[in-house]
């Protein structure tokens, strides 16, 4: 019995492990699965749609692993086609692609009254604030239509579907057509609900787009300037070390498709603000990449490119930490680049990120801009500045004692650009908007800025669908230019900018250090060495607003390593002695470079009194791989040990490259030292000569008495004798 018992417990113990980790994987994915948020009862209904996709009830009390299976997905609708704008009297068409349908499904859709401001607009978009229905598009049963094969981008199975709406003469009634005699009330944005049901009438998903109405030919309207800035961006693609990856091919797509949109519209006037670092990445890619660049220049032919830096920069967070000059510096290197890859772009006007302050706006100035557009975000109000209109859709002067224009980005309209689920309807919901805005004081000569911003990728339909919408509807949206609408729009209010949150920590003296590092480095080799191009290209993508303050600072870091390494392959020995045996004679200096390239230096000497150098202190040498020896004039002025620093440095001064301690013994004697000496010996010689003659002349002559006057011996004087000198005296 035991030995049965055992293997029959095991089974039980996985069996009832295998059925926990089912009932969690299936709870797991319940809570996990996308809910429909648009009618009540969407969720239930949605989850019965779930359960009768599974299996059936009875094989999943039979089967724990049925719990696992995933939920049904949410079916799909996707707008393919609309019509950007109605005339009073036109035919609204909606071509919609829906996948995952139900047996039973049709869709539906309701239109309500005229949207009256933005914020109600932007409420619509979420299927609120809708407010009185007009009509009801009657019904399309999707199982009458076909499935589609997999053309025009549609999935197999797919069931496309058209839905219509008549204004006045076409007033037809039936299926997916709705007639409106009486046409509709005005001029604006009417929101069309389509709903996507099942057979019990409940919400399987829904969209919300727009019916746009034209106003009537006799109207007295002024457009609305709309001036769309298009970007051609992607995050650095040199990491800190120098390598460089290859762009995303999602990226690659969107300059393809912009490419396009923008060679299918060629009289839509557009602005192109376009990175240089990316522009150059699609360069260097070459194949697919460099395509769409190529078609991209091509495209730019009569439209604005927007000057700007190498890299996207905080402009205000760099002139608050000292880096006037780097942001000159990327400047310069992003037009040469943009001239070199595109075509010259237009230095006048600057797409500003971040707030902008008062030096921000002289040091444009001072390069050139006279007209900047911002986010919204960068200026705050002024209490002497005018009322009334909107102050994102107007242009407005910066208090900075310099007239710089400046006009600021609505950011909703860019933020509805950014929709990648469906881009034909985020182009349509564009164009709604831009009508909403021209509807509140439609007589006004006003002007917008679109820029979704640099991380809007182009799908290719969005772009399409919007420039050919602003290319019809030139009654209500007039396309322009930046440079445009400067000028065709004059200056209203004030603006006093806002504080800058510098948020560079140590990256300041970070790239200042490492571009002096750069260009010591630079002086070692010959001009035409690419390596200190590379390592600036290296500083100039560290000044990307993409990158996170730590990312930031490495590429500082990184670019010093790499000279650190590099000039760390020059060396000499650490200490050395030298004997000097003349006064003038060549040192021997020896260097060893253990680069594959000749370097320039210089070689700097300092010594103390005892020595000093004919030909300079500082000589310029060529090193050439290897070790090489080469000598240096020095003269000894007195014999004796003097120290000798030798150092080899960058010709700049910037960078040390070696050092060497010499010990110098000089044994070598001096003309004037060498004079004095013969001199001193000449004297002594002189003057032993002379003595030993009087010397031996006294010898010859021998001891002889003292005498008189008269010749004869004369007596010794008294107390003079020996004996007088031993009597004490007063005795």
């Amino acid at each position: 019995m035991t030995a049965h018992r055992g293997p029959r417990a095991v089974v039980r113990r996985r069996r009832c492990a295998r059925s926990l980790l089912a009932a969690l994987a299936a709870s797991l994915a319940l809570t996990s699965a996308p809910q429909p948020s648009t009618l009540p009862g969407a969720a239930a209904a949605a989850g019965a749609v779930g359960v009768a996709g599974a299996v059936p009830a009875p094989a999943a009390r039979a089967n724990p692993r049925a719990a696992t299976a995933s939920p049904t997905p949410r079916p799909g609708l996707r707008v393919v086609e609309q019509s950007a704008w109605v005339a009073r009297d036109g035919v609204f068409r909606l071509v919609l692609d829906v996948t995952g349908a139900p047996r039973g499904a049709r869709i539906q859709a309701r239109l309500y009254q005229r949207v009256e401001d933005q914020p109600t607009f932007l409420r619509t978009l979420f299927g609120a604030d809708l407010g009185e229905s007009l009509a009801s598009v009657p019904p399309v049963a999707l199982d009458l239509l076909p499935a589609s094969a997999g053309n025009n981008n549609a999935g197999a199975g797919t069931k496309r579907a058209t839905l219509t709406v008549g204004l006045l003469s076409h007033n037809v009634t039936g299926p997916g057509n709705l007639g409106l005699s009486r046409g509709l009330g005005g001029a604006g944005a009417y929101p069309l609900a389509v709903d996507l049901v099942d057979a019990k009438g409940s919400s399987l998903n829904q969209i919300v787009t727009h019916l746009v109405r034209l106003p009537a030919p006799d109207a007295e309207v002024a457009p609305l300037r709309v001036a769309l800035v298009v970007p051609v961006h992607a995050p650095p693609t040199t990491s800190p070390g120098g390598a460089t990856s290859r762009l995303p091919a999602r990226v690659v797509r969107s300059v393809a498709a912009t490419a396009l949109a923008l060679r299918a519209h060629p009289s839509v006037p557009v602005s192109v603000a376009a990175t240089p670092e990316t522009v150059d990445a699609l360069a260097r890619q070459g194949g697919d990449a460099a395509s769409a660049l190529d078609s991209l220049r091509r495209a730019l032919a009569g439209r604005q490119l927007i000057a700007e830096p190498y890299v996207d920069v905080r402009l205000s967070d760099w002139v608050d930490a000292g880096l006037s000059e780097e942001l000159t510096r990327l400047r310069d290197r992003g037009t040469a680049a943009l001239t070199a890859r595109l075509k010259r772009p237009d230095g006048r006007t600057f797409l500003l990120r971040g707030p902008l302050t008062r030096d921000a706006a002289r040091l444009m100035r001072l390069t050139g801009v006279d007209q900047v557009v911002a986010d919204p975000g960068a200026t705050s109000p002024d209490s002497r500045s005018t009322g009334g209109a909107p102050p994102a859709r107007l242009p407005y002067s910066v208090e900075t004692g310099l007239a710089t224009p400046l006009v600021v980005i609505d950011s909703s309209e860019g933020a509805l650009l950014t929709q990648r689920a469906d881009p034909v309807l985020a182009a349509h919901r564009l164009l709604a908007d831009l009508v909403t805005i021209w509807q509140s004081d439609p007589g006004a000569a006003r002007g917008v800025v679109v820029a979704p911003g640099p991380d809007w990728q182009v799908a290719g339909p969005d772009l399409e669908a919007v420039l050919a919408g602003l290319t019809a509807g030139g009654r209500v949206v007039r396309p322009t230019t930046l440079a445009g609408l400067f000028d065709g729009l004059r200056s209203e209010g004030a603006r006093r900018p806002r504080p800058s949150g510098n948020d560079l920590d140590g990256y300041p003296a970070s790239v200042q250090a490492a571009r002096r590092q750069v260009a010591s480095f630079a002086s070692l080799l010959p001009k035409a060495d690419p390596l200190p191009a590379a390592l600036d290209q290296r500083l100039d993508v560290s000044a990307a607003d993409d990158l996170r303050p730590a990312q930031r600072l490495a590429y500082p870091a990184a670019v010093l390593a790499a000279i650190g390494r590099r000039t760390a392959a020059i060396d000499a020995p650490a200490r050395q002695t030298v004997t000097l045996t003349a006064r003038d004679t060549d040192l021997p200096v020896v260097v060893r470079n253990r680069l594959s390239r000749p370097i320039d230096v210089v070689v700097t000497l300092e010594a103390g009194s005892r020595l000093e150098f004919p030909l300079g202190a500082t000589v310029s040498e060529r090193l050439e791989p290897g070790t090489q020896r080469f000598r240096i004039r020095v003269r000894a002025r007195s014999p004796g040990t003097s120290p000798l620093l030798v150092r080899v440095t960058s010709p700049d001064g910037g960078i040390v490259l070696a050092t060497t301690r010499y010990t110098v013994r000089s044994t070598a004697v001096s003309g004037l030292g060498a004079a004095l000496s013969i001199g001193a010996l000449l004297f002594l010689l002189l003057w032993w000569a002379r003595h030993w003659r009087r010397s031996r002349r006294t010898r010859r002559a021998g001891p002889q008495a003292p005498t008189g006057g008269d010749g004869e011996p004369r007596a010794a004087p008294a107390g003079t004798g020996p004996a007088a000198a031993e009597i004490p005296a007063g005795r």
